[in-house]
Order: C-alpha cells, then sequence, then structure tokens
C-alpha cells in the first residue's frame, strides 16, 4: 500500500488480501480450540462443544446455510445507501478473477453477462 492511495484502496487492498487468500479447508475443532490458550479449560470445553454443534456449518466449501427468510424493516423515513464500487489494484486481477470464477463455480455468484 502506499500512502497515497485513497482510503477506499486502502480498505480495498485489505479486503482483496484476506479474501482472495481463504482456504476453505474443513477445520479441526481441537486444534482451533487448544489456539486459545487464554481461555481457561472450561470455556475451551464450551467452545468446543459450540463448534461441535454447529460442525455443518465449518465443512471444507462454501454452501446455502438454510434458515428461515428475513424480513428488515427500515425506520421511517430512513434512506437505503448505495458506495460506489471501489477500484481493485491491478496487482489483483487476476488473482481476483480465478476467485470469482471458483465462487461461480460453486454456485455462490452468478456470471451476469451483459457486465461490461
Amino acid at each position: 500500500m502506499h500512502t497515497d492511495d485513497s482510503t477506499c484502496i486502502q480498505e480495498a487492498i485489505l479486503w482483496a488480501t484476506k479474501i482472495l487468500h481463504v482456504d476453505c479447508k474443513k477445520i479441526n475443532t481441537s486444534d482451533v480450540v487448544s489456539n486459545y490458550l487464554y481461555l481457561l479449560l472450561d470455556k475451551q470445553s464450551k467452545l468446543k462443544s459450540l463448534l461441535y454443534k454447529y460442525e455443518i456449518l465449518f465443512h471444507s466449501t462454501l454452501d446455502t446455510w438454510k434458515i428461515e427468510v428475513v424480513n428488515i424493516k427500515l425506520k421511517p423515513g430512513a434512506q437505503l445507501y448505495c458506495h460506489a464500487p471501489c477500484q481493485i489494484p491491478r496487482i489483483y486481477k487476476e488473482t481476483l478473477r480465478n476467485k470469482v470464477n471458483w465462487l461461480v463455480k460453486l454456485g455462490v455468484l452468478k456470471k451476469y453477462s451483459d457486465f461490461k
């Protein structure tokens, strides 16, 4: 990152760095819990139980989370806001393209052919 980059570009770089290097591997619950050395043993045990209970959420790939439809109601007078997209630095172009194609292949994203 350069110091003259706008805040938007800096945030985009940080976001891209995090998301582009995500590795969707099945977690080992015991290994995860053992990394939290600051937790007392009873808290580690509770965390391990919680992770086992929701283990289906932590499998090796992306999937649909099946929940009831959620309706979000805005306060009266609230206005929707849409921020203009930030440009992703060119250095990440190919990596981003590969990640997007992977997400399309998994069915997480849908290809919009009219997009230029």
